[in-house]
């Protein structure tokens, strides 16, 4: 039995768009802040705007394009780097970068890198912020905006490992479903095409002999046909079910009518359908 090869599972499956949107969005609206705060609250000049705007869509491109270790790197370098020159609005992409840690980074280094940078950054808001509220509060934010990203990068994960989960348990159901079909043809159809070709070698042999029995003989086969194909089609459709007795006495009436005499005993306990079948 052979069959069509079943088609390659896809190397990667996509993501949900829902969640990589949310988070695409998330990032969009911090880079505007960033951009709005260096332009009318710092006041910083053209060029430092500028270089800020191409650094935010370095890091916008990096999050549109597939995963992986490098781009993971380049966009933390991009969300670092600038925070040595404009601590005051590029920390607002902190929670983005530790978001991104605890999702492709495994504890405990995940843990230490995020517990270090929080440190940093609260330092540095409690040196800056008018009140011990408003550290708190900024700080209160990025854990919150942190936590939406890791959640969301972490869903998306899930969904695409579920939906190669369903891949994998359909190709399974498909692999065993053919294997049942082969398993059949050759315990059922095998031995039916026997007796027949069986069948017709007696039938033959008997032409000149003894007309009359191979008149019988061809009967039988044109029968022996027909069940043939009724349990062609039983496989088909559902798997077939014999019986232990039944091709017992079948197997007995096909040699008898070669000339071959046998006589059998069987005892077995009362079977199931299954184990009969089996």
């Amino acid at each position: 039995y052979r069959a069509t090869p079943l088609p390659e599972s896809p190397a990667q499956i996509a993501s949900p768009r829902l969640a990589r949107r949310v988070l695409l969005a998330v990032l969009l609206i911090q880079c505007v802040l960033v951009t709005i705060n260096l332009a009318l609250h710092e006041h910083k000049g053209q060029q430092t705007v500028v270089l800020s705007m191409i650094g935010l869509g370095m890091i916008v491109a990096l999050q549109v394009i597939p995963p992986s270790r490098i781009a993971f790197l380049a966009q933390s370098a991009l969300f670092l780097v600038p925070l040595t020159v404009l601590p005051g609005s590029w920390d607002r992409l902190l929670s983005y970068f530790t978001g991104g840690v605890l999702l492709r980074v495994r504890p405990p280094w995940s843990w230490l890198i995020v517990g270090m940078t929080l440190a940093w950054h609260a330092a540095y808001l409690f040196a800056i912020a008018p009140t011990p509220a408003n550290a708190l509060a900024n700080i209160g934010g990025h854990v919150m905006l942190m936590w939406l990203v890791y959640s969301l990068g972490r869903l998306t994960e899930l969904a695409t490992l579920l939906e190669r989960a369903r891949y994998d348990l359909a190709e399974a159901a498909i692999r065993r479903e053919r294997a049942r079909i082969a398993r059949d043809l050759h315990d059922v159809i095998g031995y039916s095409l026997s007796a027949v070709a069986l069948k017709g070698e007696v039938a033959e042999r008997l032409l000149d002999t003894d007309p009359e029995r191979a008149t019988t003989e061809l009967d039988a086969l044109v029968a022996m046909v027909e069940q043939t194909m009724a349990e062609l089609d039983s496989i088909v459709v559902d798997r077939v079910e014999l019986s232990w007795a039944t091709e017992i006495d079948a197997a007995g009436r096909l040699l008898e009518s070669a000339g071959i005499h046998t006589r059998t005993r069987v005892q077995t306990p009362r079977l199931t359908v299954e184990t009969d079948t089996a």
